[in-house]
This record gives structure tokens, C-alpha cells and sequence, in this order.
């Protein structure tokens, strides 16, 4: 989805709860969120409830990080289970290639983008080479020749979740 459709959706459900988002949260959920309406509805509802439950009607950038802890262990089981499997073996190489993958804007991203990202002395081919299939098997798969996406959209928005949990934007 567009950021502005789930810039609505945050909106819409904010209004009708007599609930007000802070700009920098809905940026920040719309952000995290990656397009997938799934992620945006989660984590808008998550820091909602922890608004609400310590009596407050606006929700603040205090009530994101709970918000992506629960999202995070609400999200489906085959996301947690990929993600951990495909990071098992080389966790802090392969973590950085998915992290830097997910950050990209677009669906699809190509190894040059991924080496931008990069200093000089990483080349993020051998990890992508191990992380990458054509059928879909492992956690990204070749869209065309030099592209690659998620083989599960929503991977992204949990990958970009749980860097932010792990390294918060100060």
C-alpha cells in the first residue's frame, strides 16, 4: 500500500478512538509498516492500548517500542522462523545483509544497491548468494537477473522491527 493509504488507516482508526498519534509515531509505524497494512494496524494498535492503558489519549514515540515487542511476538510463527533460520549460521554477516535489504524503499533491490549501503570493505555477495533462491525456499528469492526481493513481503516490516528493537533510533 501507499504511505499515504496507511497513513489513513492510522488516521481513521486514531479519530473514530478519539486517539491522537504523534506525527513522528505515524511516521514512524508507516515506516516500519514497509506497505503492509498488517504491520501498520499492528503496531498502531499496539501503542494505542499502551496509551490507553496508562490513561493518556495520545499516543507518543514512548509507546512505540512496546508496540514492536508485541508485534513482534504476535507475528506469525514462519516469519520468526525463517528469519532465525536464515540468520542461524553466520547471524551478524547474514543479519546485516537482511537488515540493509529491508531498509530499502523498494520491493525489489539489486546487489549494487545492497553494496552502497556497505563500506568498502564488505561485499554482500557471498551472504546474499546463501540467503537467496528462484523458487521462493529461503528468505529471499531472484525476481530477475541482478533483483532480488523478500520472498515474503511482510518480512521487511518484521525485519525492520526487529533492527529497530535492537539498535533504537536515538
Amino acid at each position: 500500500m501507499t504511505t499515504d493509504s496507511l497513513h489513513d488507516i492510522i488516521a481513521d482508526r486514531a479519530r473514530a478512538l478519539r486517539l491522537v498519534f504523534e506525527d513522528e509515531v505515524a511516521e514512524a509505524i508507516v515506516r516500519l509498516s514497509a506497505g503492509y497494512p498488517h504491520f501498520t494496524h499492528l503496531l498502531a494498535l499496539k501503542s494505542a492500548e499502551n496509551a490507553i492503558r496508562t490513561g493518556r489519549r495520545r499516543i507518543e514515540r514512548s509507546d512505540l517500542p512496546l508496540a514492536m515487542s508485541t508485534a513482534v511476538e504476535d507475528a506469525e510463527g514462519s516469519l520468526r522462523t525463517t528469519y532465525n533460520a536464515s540468520v542461524r549460521a553466520q547471524t551478524e554477516v547474514y543479519r546485516k545483509v537482511l537488515t540493509t535489504a529491508a531498509s530499502l524503499d523498494d520491493l525489489e533491490f539489486t546487489i549494487s544497491q545492497l553494496r552502497h549501503k556497505f563500506p568498502k570493505d564488505f561485499d554482500p555477495t557471498g551472504p546474499l548468494r546463501k540467503l537467496v533462491s528462484n523458487d521462493g525456499s529461503t528468505i529471499l528469492r531472484r525476481a530477475a537477473k541482478g533483483a532480488y526481493r523478500f520472498s515474503d513481503p511482510r518480512m521487511r516490516s518484521y525485519i525492520r522491527i526487529i533492527h529497530l528493537m535492537v539498535d533504537p533510533i536515538t
